[in-house]
């Protein structure tokens, strides 16, 4: 939709990232980047109100879903459980005490989008977003292990890339190679 010209559409959909916003982070950053360098709002402000609506529908069938979410967060959340991810992994090595350690993956994440933005010219979402949701992921505080299947954005794009070049030997070459793996 953004590649359109339809950014009332495109922000509806930047909404569905809010399912699992501590898996995407980096793609909620990469717009908000995106959305102040052009100095237009509109992605963001439809996200907010498809998000606010969701919310909204949540709570007309329970009007303490809100305040239950916020209450299991700060009690029982997710920081205090190990999860299979880079901070999870160096909690378990340097000590659970660490807690900060569950989010300097993110630090390493958010370095490599700042350099990213850098490097690229002309920001194309359907080009990009397959490799933020990538790094995101890999680099997230927490996650458990069926988050992994936002992963397959990068797969897909990963296979039509493969796909494009299976003529060359490297590509051969490498399918061999993920399928042997």
């Amino acid at each position: 939709y953004e590649r359109h010209g339809k950014p009332w559409q495109a922000g509806a959909f930047v909404a569905l990232v809010a399912v699992k916003p501590h898996l995407l982070y980096l793609l909620w950053l990469a717009l908000a980047v995106w959305c102040w360098r052009r100095r237009r709002w509109t992605e963001l402000l439809a996200a907010a109100g498809v998000m606010i609506a969701g919310t909204a529908l949540a709570m007309l069938f329970d009007v303490t879903v809100v305040r239950q979410y916020a209450r299991s967060m700060v009690a029982d959340g997710p920081i205090w459980w190990y999860t299979p991810t880079l901070g999870g992994a160096l909690r378990a090595w340097l000590g659970p005490e660490h807690i900060w350690l569950q989010f300097a993956p993110m630090l390493l994440g958010s370095g490599w989008l700042a350099l990213r933005l850098q490097q690229v010219r002309a920001w194309r979402w359907a080009t990009e977003a397959p490799l933020l949701v990538l790094i995101s992921v890999i680099t997230a505080a927490y996650g458990w292990t069926f988050d992994q299947a936002v992963i397959l954005v990068a797969i897909f794009e990963a296979a039509e890339r493969l796909a494009g070049m299976l003529r060359q030997r490297s590509a051969i070459v490498l399918m061999i190679t993920a399928v042997g793996l």
